[in-house]
């Protein structure tokens, strides 16, 4: 499974409309841990009226535990090692 890396955004987190398409979006329970990549278009209705990412975290109940503790992070999924490079050739 590919691991995710947190990418915090230049100038700190922002709105959800400043993060570039090419970016994940992942919450993470701070309650039990679980991680579920969130699509965008979903991620607007389940939060209507909020714009900034940190808010937004605050809105979204965990499948696993219930519990309404996520943090939405933005970041990648990390290259396997055995993968080569696009550039590389």
């Amino acid at each position: 499974m590919p691991r995710f890396i947190e990418r915090i955004p230049t100038g700190g987190y922002g709105y959800l409309s400043t993060v570039p398409d090419h970016m994940i979006l992942m919450a993470e329970c701070l309650a039990c841990g679980v991680q579920r990549e969130m699509e965008r278009e979903r991620l607007k209705k389940a939060v209507r009226g909020l714009e900034g990412i940190r808010e937004m975290g605050t809105r979204l109940r965990c499948e696993a535990c219930g519990e309404k503790n996520a943090k939405l992070m933005t970041g990648y999924y990390a290259r396997a090692e055995n993968e080569k490079s696009p550039a590389a050739g």
